[in-house]
């Protein structure tokens, strides 16, 4: 019986695990996020509750789309750098503007 090919197998990296009193950024804890380790993905999750809001919208517009099942509630218009829109935000939703392109 042949044994050496299962010696061959090398197990998985080790997960690395936080060094107590380290400042980690995000890229280091998606990271480690990402290599399975619980307590940076819990601290990943918690930096996108609180930071979540600095991407968030302010639904200041309307919308304008005449076949959109929320017409006239408040969006957020997402435009290109040419002054384009792309798209609305609808909050927890959206759709694209190409009754805008139309026009």
């Amino acid at each position: 019986m042949n044994t050496s090919s299962a010696s061959a197998i090398t197990p998985p990296p080790a997960v690395r695990h936080p060094e107590r009193g380290r400042r980690y950024s995000i890229e280091e804890l998606r990271s480690l996020a990402d290599g399975g380790d619980a307590w940076a993905l819990c601290q990943v999750d918690q930096w996108e509750l609180e930071f979540a809001n600095v991407f968030s919208g302010t639904l200041s517009e309307r919308c304008t789309d005449t076949g959109c099942e929320a017409y006239g509630e408040p969006v957020d218009t997402c435009y290109d750098g040419d002054g384009r829109p792309l798209d609305v935000d609808h909050g927890g939703w959206g759709h694209s503007v190409t009754w805008a392109r139309a026009a």
